[in-house]
């Protein structure tokens, strides 16, 4: 069976795309035509598209939010892969008196920052207008105002090529973080977030 024939028993007809331009779905809205266009809403369904692809010999392209991403005008074989799921949600709270979280790679970095200080946390103020996702911030090393993401203590769940999710430990208090690793396909971010002592200021529009 095709490759393109399998990938649509993974996916509800409004999560795959065929022949889909990438001009939709980047900020400098430029880009052809992604030849399958997928947008997973779980770990599952990533796993296996990514299985799949590394069976069939298919190039397979993971984004975020498109943002400052460049793409051909001749388009993107293989498939691409949108992490598109914004959630995160407190776990708990570490032994140096952090709180937490556990954030979704596709979640939107400014989103999760800004609703963090509405909360009281500090730590991510720098993130309020960065405007990719979690995981391409991490890839990156994003940052603004003097603030990046090495600066934030924080563990990845990682699958690699076997599928299975390992954590990562990446803390760097002094450089940037790095991994000797191969390409992530997905992952999960967990951060350490302490809370500020702040003053809140309402303004009715």
């Amino acid at each position: 069976m095709d490759w393109k024939e399998t990938v649509k028993n993974y996916y509800r007809p409004e999560q795959i795309l065929f022949d889909e331009p990438m001009a939709k779905h980047t900020t400098f809205r430029i880009g052809g035509p992604a030849e399958c266009y997928v947008i997973p809403d779980g770990a599952e369904q990533i796993r296996k598209t990514v299985a799949l692809a590394d069976e069939a010999g298919v190039p397979c392209h993971i984004i975020g939010n498109g943002s400052n991403l460049l793409v051909s005008d001749d388009g993107v074989p293989g498939i691409v892969i949108r992490m598109e799921e914004n959630s995160w949600e407190k776990i708990g709270t570490a032994e140096d008196g952090r709180d937490c979280f556990r954030v979704s790679a596709g979640s939107l970095f400014s989103s999760f920052a800004k609703a963090l200080c509405r909360d009281g946390y500090t730590g991510l103020e720098f993130a309020t207008g960065i405007p990719g996702s979690i995981g391409g911030a991490v890839v990156m090393n994003a940052g603004a105002y003097g603030g990046e993401v090495k600066d934030v203590p924080m563990c990845l769940q990682k699958a690699g090529k076997s599928l299975r999710f390992r954590r990562l430990n990446l803390t760097c208090p002094t450089g940037t973080v790095t991994s000797t690793t191969n390409a992530t396909p997905f992952f999960r971010r967990c951060s350490r977030l302490k809370r500020a002592k702040i003053r809140r200021r309402f303004r009715q529009e």
